[in-house]
């Protein structure tokens, strides 16, 4: 079985960042959605971890069941 890692870069989207980098701005705004709730919809179990213990204890439980799916959430702090 194969593991494969995605790494995913949380961009914050700060006020008028759309004017900036397109001129102009329609009423739209795009934000990061939920991956926890993106993975649930797929059918894939889906867990978010907020500090370095978080993740170790979902990775472990994530390799222990090798026949699941496991996407994790992992928020970074600047």
């Amino acid at each position: 079985m194969h593991h494969y890692c995605f790494k995913r870069l949380y961009i914050k989207n700060r006020a008028g960042n759309d004017e900036q980098k397109f001129g102009k701005s329609y009423g739209v705004t795009f934000t990061n959605p939920d991956f926890v709730q993106l993975a649930k919809s797929f059918g894939i179990k889906g867990e978010q971890a907020n500090s370095l213990v978080e993740f170790e204890n979902i990775m472990k439980r994530a390799l222990q069941s090798l026949d699941e799916i496991v996407l994790i959430d992992v928020l970074l702090k600047s």
